[in-house]
């Protein structure tokens, strides 16, 4: 649901999604780094021919909303998301 919410919210850019993502989650902006390394994983994510490759045409996943499904799972399971400093 996270993933499906900054994507209608941010439709089409990618950059601004992560952006978003982070507000919600963080309550601040990425930096640099933080939004490199996290298009970098989203599109590594959306690459793979598991998500790619259909065998069966009924499978209706969007590739890129998985993506960005596995990129939510991955900062809510971070340290930074867990703990308060």
């Amino acid at each position: 649901d996270l993933a499906a919410r900054v994507r209608s919210e941010c439709p089409g850019d990618e950059r601004a999604q992560v952006t978003r993502l982070w507000r919600l989650l963080f309550a601040e902006e990425p930096n640099a780094a933080d939004l490199t390394r996290s298009l970098a994983f989203l599109k590594e994510l959306g690459a793979l021919p598991q998500w790619k490759e259909r065998k069966d045409p009924k499978d209706t996943r969007d590739p890129e909303l998985l993506a960005m499904a596995g990129l939510c799972h991955v900062l809510l399971g971070s340290n930074r998301f867990l703990y308060l400093d």
